[in-house]
């Protein structure tokens, strides 16, 4: 059964032939090995998942929580935080570079990969995120940008990224399993600095886009099985 109400629309997805399940593989340098997990979108986010699957490795992950939880706001707040969301996730047309003719299936193509920093490392990183005044997060998104920018389009184009947040971080919750995660709309033009994205991003969060989010995450809530895969069909 689904744990939430995300999980519900994934069954539907899922009995209608798309695979939304997650492939992770997991290298360790010390050994040369890689591992394949294969895990149910259906009973966790990607966050959920790679908490349970690090815990098989016997890495532990402990839940960590905002030192401020922000209150909910009202019912109008809340449709107002919705309407936010929607409008940030209007989709844009983009001017995809035409991939060469002349590349060929053998040649390697891009994807996405997940990198467990060694602890050093990663406070190194947090020292030049706040060095610079922003946090990682936008340190990280700023750069992604960029190499996407150039590498995937061929003219400027304003682009909107998808940012998956941990709500039950936000919401002091300490369980780490089922789909808890929200997605966060940003759209950017032009160059941005990490500055800017920081920027942006602590308006949309002052707005209370979160809770946009998380209601548009969870409307499966008020449909039925057939509805969701009306939509979806």
């Amino acid at each position: 059964m689904a744990t939430d109400w995300s999980g519900r629309k994934y069954r539907v997805l899922k009995s209608l032939g798309e695979n939304i399940d997650m492939i992770f593989g997991v290298y360790e340098p010390a050994s040369a090995q890689m591992q394949w997990f294969l895990h149910s979108h259906e009973i966790d986010d990607g966050g959920g998942a790679i908490v349970k699957i690090l815990a098989s490795l016997g890495i532990t992950m402990p839940p960590k929580v905002h030192k401020s939880i922000p209150l909910k706001p009202g019912f109008f707040g809340r449709l107002a935080a919705l309407k936010l969301h929607l409008r940030n996730s209007q989709p844009v047309s983009y001017p995809w570079r035409k991939a060469d003719a002349t590349t060929t299936s053998s040649q390697p193509e891009h994807n996405f990969v997940y990198f467990l920093a060694p602890l050093e490392q990663s406070d190194q990183l947090r020292a030049g995120a706040r060095a610079q005044g922003v946090g990682e997060t936008s340190l990280f998104l700023a750069s992604l940008d960029k190499v996407c920018r150039e590498r995937f389009l061929q003219a400027d184009s304003e682009r909107v990224w998808m940012m998956p947040h941990d709500f039950r971080r936000s919401l002091g919750i300490q369980t780490q399993s089922g789909n808890w995660t929200a997605p966060v709309s940003l759209r950017l033009q032009g160059e941005p600095t990490m500055q800017d994205i920081y920027g942006q991003l602590k308006g949309l969060y002052g707005k209370g886009i979160l809770w946009g989010s998380w209601i548009y995450t969870n409307f499966a809530r008020w449909l039925s099985d057939d509805m969701i895969r009306r939509a979806y069909n």
